[in-house]
């Protein structure tokens, strides 16, 4: 399924080390490396959303089971 993190899941912000937990950002920096970030470090370094830019997801329960599991989704709110 491409819109689901397959990696293993992230559980701190690369750039400040704040714990991730319902939503974060796997995107490019403005310094041009890569990083998972929380909402706030994507909104002062990231570079958006999209092909070469980054992916957003948040957390959610998946029906028939109760797993939790990262959805990519298309808008950073």
């Amino acid at each position: 399924m491409k819109n689901k993190w397959h990696g293993t899941p992230p559980k701190y912000c690369n750039i400040c080390g704040k714990g991730i937990e319902k939503e974060f950002i796997d995107g490019r920096t403005k310094s041009g490396r890569w990083a998972i970030m929380c909402k706030l470090c994507f909104l002062i370094h990231g570079v958006g959303l999209g092909v070469g830019k980054g992916q957003r997801y948040v957390m959610k329960v998946i029906k028939g089971g109760g797993t939790l599991e990262w959805i990519k989704v298309k808008k950073a709110h």
